[in-house]
């Protein structure tokens, strides 16, 4: 069952209690209204009796005088009185009775009448004749009166209901649109279709929630297509330095093994001494280049420094090497020295991030100042490595250039090692980046 049908049938319940105890308070205040106007009028009817027997005279036809007067109680409501005289005749006079009610209904009836009310009083003429007479109360005619009125506020809170509940099922339906479009855009942003979006809502609250939602999917949409751009470059480099390797091993190492061969075998076909000796000194010198041009491929593919001397010696290496290459740039270092401890894992990717911005600075900076510090945040938990780059070239704006391959690279790597990231740059004021990388071990 769904949430609108669950919340329409809440508030279908509710609104039922609320026209139930309505009713039953209309019950209970007709009921309490007619007994009291029915004993009122009952009260009434006595006291006047007794008026008028007062004022009769105290005669023979005093019974008949105050039985005159007692015709002018015909219109009271509610009543129904009978008179009699004892013992030698019995005087009957019964006032007009109300019918009983037209219009209310029968179970109204039976729960507002009240039980019979009835009085009765003894008087005696001067003759000593006793005189009977009984009241008794009809209260029909109050109950046609309280139907009235019960009729009119059971109407009234009925309409206030429909309309309550017509109201809210409107309220409702809106608001319920609105959840079922931003559904159908999450359900679109879960099945990869990152350019959908929802229009402007007119409930705010929805609104808010569709706002972050298309903000989430834009956000989405230009992750992947970084990502996309970020492989496609990493496949191009890939290829690149595949390419490269190849060249190196077929032109250096197919060449070098392919003139050892040669000498081998000239070596094993001479008689000479001095020719087998020229040719061993031919094997070293290809064997020395070999080694060489090995060395600075496997540097390229990982730097021997990083591991035979930690993160420190080969940042100074590699800042080391920029100096001799722009010597009109300044290049400052600074580090704690704990930050080796606790390099771990993200050693490498720290080397290659000083890497790419240093490239980048000469590249692009024209700076005459570059500065790189690397600390240690020893009180968080884990610890994490810390390093700021800043120049002071001609900076750029992170919003037209923020799509750089460097850039891309660096924020993957810092989002693979769970790290943060910031860069701070502008036209004319340099630039600055900031990373933190927590401490991950290297695996066994």
């Amino acid at each position: 069952m769904s949430l609108r049908v669950r919340l329409n049938g809440m508030i279908l319940a509710v609104m039922a209690i609320i026209i139930g105890l309505g009713g039953w308070f209309v019950i209970v205040q007709a009921r309490s209204s007619v007994a009291d106007e029915v004993r009122s009028s009952v009260s009434l009817a006595l006291q006047l009796i007794d008026v008028a027997w007062a004022k009769a005279a105290p005669s023979e036809g005093r019974p008949r005088q105050w039985l005159n007067d007692l015709v002018q109680l015909k219109d009271t409501r509610h009543l129904r009185i009978k008179v009699e005289q004892f013992p030698e005749a019995v005087i009957q006079f019964t006032m007009p009775t109300v019918t009983a009610p037209a219009n209310a209904p029968g179970w109204f009836v039976w729960l507002v009448a009240p039980e019979a009310i009835r009085e009765d009083k003894e008087l005696r003429n001067p003759g000593g004749k006793l005189i009977h007479v009984s009241v008794e109360a009809n209260p029909n005619d109050e109950i046609e009166e309280a139907w009235g009125e019960a009729r009119g506020f059971l109407t009234l809170m009925i309409v206030l209901a429909v309309l309550v509940c017509s109201l809210i099922h409107i309220t409702l339906g809106r608001a319920f649109a609105s959840v079922s479009l931003i559904l159908h855009a999450i359900k679109d942003v879960e099945h990869g279709q990152l350019h959908t979006r929802i229009a402007q809502l007119a409930q705010p609250e929805f609104n808010h929630i569709a706002t972050a939602l298309n903000h989430m999917a834009a956000t989405l949409a230009q992750a992947r297509d970084e990502n996309r751009a970020l492989s496609q470059r990493s496949l191009v480099i890939q290829e690149t330095e595949r390419g490269h390797i190849a060249r190196e091993l077929h032109d250096e190492l197919g060449q070098s093994i392919t003139g050892i061969r040669l000498m081998a075998a000239s070596i094993k076909v001479t008689k000479s001494f001095q020719h087998v000796t020229e040719s061993a000194g031919e094997i070293i010198g290809i064997c020395d280049h070999l080694f060489a041009v090995v060395r600075a491929m496997m540097g390229r593919l990982r730097p021997h420094i990083l591991d035979d001397l930690g993160l420190v010696d080969a940042i100074e290496d590699v800042i080391a090497q920029w100096r001799s290459r722009s010597p009109q740039t300044d290049f400052r270092f600074g580090y704690d020295p704990a930050v080796a401890e606790f390099a771990g894992l993200a050693q490498i990717h720290i080397y290659r991030i000083v890497q790419e911005c240093l490239t980048n600075v000469f590249k692009h900076a024209e700076a005459s100042l570059v500065e790189v510090h690397l600390t240690l945040a020893a009180a968080s938990m884990p610890p994490r490595i810390q390093l700021r780059i800043t120049d002071n070239g001609v900076g750029f704006d992170p919003a037209t250039r923020g799509n750089g391959y460097g850039l891309l690279g660096i924020r993957e790597r810092i989002a693979n090692l769970g790290g943060q990231f910031k860069l701070d740059a502008a036209p004319g004021r340099g630039t600055q980046l900031f990373v933190s990388v927590p401490y991950l071990e290297q695996p066994q």
